[in-house]
């Protein structure tokens, strides 16, 4: 594990703050960088986008909207409609998103819009919805707006609801959702945990949506979401990524979040095993779990299905 906060052989730094590994439901290992530790919260960027699924879950278990349902959006008449929340989840949509940090990209000039949802559906498509896979950001963001629109709380209710259903029941007390000026929480990026809490939320998958004996999610809806997309190429889920390639329709033995620079939570279900990275550099996952599945006895895939085919 040492290695993970030390430099490359080419002498670059890895940036690494924070590891934790959880095994057979455990917190069995953890190092920080100095200055860090696991109660500082920590920006998980494109973590985040699970909380859309996580929430999704939840007002569907409640019957506030269906994956299926369309006619998302008043203003989309066109093709648009025809946009479902599972398209977003699976980031299907067809949307005509630009996925990049570059400037003039969606992904920066949204973060100046006032809604970035608003922005996000004011895109064209460039293809039919479900039949293309291209991860954005905008997605996400309008699976979260659509959550917000279709869960019929006010807006101080709708400010509570993710602590008071999700991270109190988890024991998340170090987490916080940001949200853009119109006050719609982010869902494609910026919640800020605590590597602790983002360990509990791993945990909380890794048990099939069950915490302290208590369902949080509906029974399937975790299989759901880590069950690979073959129009992602076998790589992503709902709002999560998969190592290991597809398995015929069902969930993966292995997925995971995984934001920019280096924020990432493995969820190995099978053997309760939770790996919680986080940094600011360059970094290969990969690698990592290379490293530490055999330490573990964990016998599982390491690689995305785009690195298996390389």
């Amino acid at each position: 594990m040492a290695a993970e906060f030390e430099p490359f052989p080419s002498g670059t730094p890895r940036g690494t703050r924070s590891v934790l590994v959880i095994h057979h439901g455990q917190l069995v290992h953890e190092h920080h960088a100095p200055g860090w530790d696991r109660l500082v919260p920590q920006n998980g960027q494109s973590n985040t986008k699970v909380l859309n699924a996580i929430l999704s879950g939840m007002l569907v278990g409640e019957g506030r909207i269906s994956l299926d349902e369309t006619n998302l959006r008043q203003e989309w008449t066109d093709g648009r409609s025809a946009i479902n929340l599972r398209h977003l989840l699976h980031m299907e949509s067809g949307l005509d998103w630009q996925e990049s940090n570059a400037v003039g990209d969606s992904g920066v000039a949204k973060l100046i819009s006032s809604s970035s949802s608003d922005y996000a559906a004011a895109k064209p498509l460039r293809d039919e919805p479900g039949t293309h896979f291209y991860y954005s950001g905008g997605d996400s963001d309008l699976a979260m707006a659509i959550l917000q629109d279709r869960s019929g709380l006010n807006d101080d209710d709708l400010a509570r609801y993710p602590y008071e259903v999700l991270f109190e029941p988890l024991g998340m007390h170090r987490t916080v959702i940001s949200r853009d000026t119109s006050g719609q929480f982010i869902g494609q990026g910026s919640m800020h945990a605590a590597a602790i809490d983002w360990a509990r939320l791993g945990l909380l998958l890794a048990r099939n949506g069950v915490a302290s004996g208590e369902r949080i999610l509906p029974e399937g809806w975790v299989d759901f979401i880590a069950t690979p997309t073959e129009l992602s190429g076998c790589d992503y889920g709902a709002q999560l990524w998969i190592r290991g390639g597809c398995h015929g329709g069902e969930p993966s033995p292995v997925f995971e979040l995984s934001g920019f620079m280096g924020q990432n939570v493995t969820i190995v279900p099978e053997t309760e095993t939770v790996i919680v990275r986080h940094g600011y550099g360059p970094w290969n996952m990969g690698d990592l779990l290379e490293r530490v599945f055999p330490a573990l006895g964990v016998n599982a895939p390491t690689r995305m299905a785009m690195e298996i085919q390389d």
